[in-house]
């Protein structure tokens, strides 16, 4: 019999300090050295056999010699991390502006809250995927501010928790974020989700607005302040070129208002861009226009900026 000289061994398994029934063992010997193996076998699906394992020994021999011993704590983990993201303001209500292909725009600071949830990881993986983030302005050139300061912060000694572990990224610096999201686990288990795409954008965009009548004649376009009106004698034209170095133009408008309060509305919606410019050609019932005219310049965060003559 193979196991002969084993009856005084003791073997015990305990799987997170709890004991537990013992697999069976697959003993082999060579002379007086016996060697035994065991099983746990993976759930994959239910994750039922996740946790630390250690097993103990008790050997006892004809001499009443006794000697007992530990394992290391064996981790079985094939449960994958869990990551939440939301965001929130630093004053106020969070509101989301616009979307445009996945990117959401915030006209107010936030901050990003990132919920971890794995029982067998360490925050220096997560500050690895998190350093790979890209933070520009509207033409792409780099932006270091607040989010790369929070990243930095991390305890990359600290260790992750089943319950999880909330973060908080500060995300004041004005920027276009594109930020990964992912995590490998201790035990190799990971998960990957889709980048974050955020802009915070505080600042209303700059515009410059002209004028033109065609053809030029005494009174071109002249703002009778006293009248409170703009008066052309001819086609009249606006032009306003408009720019933003964050979230970029959205929408150039134009309200049109004559003298018998007739009001006309010409917008223009562009995607974002750091530079756009619109012309539009009043529509004149008569020879002559008497009215005022405002032109409202909004980015995609939409903070705008006006200008009213008339």
């Amino acid at each position: 019999d193979i196991t002969e000289g084993l009856e005084d061994c003791g073997l015990e398994l305990y799987k997170d300090n709890q004991q537990i029934a013992l697999p069976e063992v697959a003993w082999m010997r060579d002379g007086t050295v016996y060697k035994g193996s065991f099983q746990i076998k993976k759930d994959a699906k239910a994750h039922s056999t996740d946790g630390n394992y250690q097993f103990k020994v008790v050997y006892q021999d004809c001499a009443d010699n006794e000697i007992s011993g530990s394992s290391p704590v064996m981790v079985l983990d094939t449960t994958a991390p869990q990551i939440t993201v939301s965001y929130e303001a630093l004053q106020g209500d969070t509101v989301v502006q616009n979307t445009y292909n996945g990117r959401d725009y915030y006209s107010q600071s936030v901050k990003m809250v990132l919920n971890v949830k794995e029982v067998n990881g360490r925050y220096q993986e997560l500050q690895d995927v998190l350093e790979t983030a890209v933070v520009t302005d509207i033409n792409g050139a780099a932006v270091t501010g607040s989010f790369q300061n929070s990243v930095a912060a991390i305890d990359t000694d600290n260790r992750t928790t089943a319950d999880g572990k909330v973060w908080e990224f500060d995300l004041s610096t004005e920027a276009n974020y594109t930020i990964p999201l992912g995590f490998v686990d201790l035990a190799g288990n990971k998960v990957t989700y889709a980048a974050e795409q955020v802009t915070v954008d505080t600042t209303e965009p700059t515009f410059t607005l002209k004028y033109e009548v065609a053809p030029t004649s005494v009174l071109d376009v002249i703002n009778y302040k006293d009248f409170g009106f703009l008066f052309a004698d001819g086609k009249l034209t606006v032009k306003a070129a408009a720019s933003d170095q964050t979230a970029g133009i959205h929408r150039i408008w134009y309200t049109v208002t004559d003298e018998n309060g007739k009001v006309t509305k010409l917008p223009k919606e562009v995607v974002p861009s750091a530079d756009s410019a619109y012309e539009a050609v009043i529509p004149l019932e008569t020879a002559d226009f008497k009215g005022s005219i405002l032109a409202e310049v909004y980015d995609w965060s939409a903070n705008t900026v006006n200008q009213e003559r008339g």
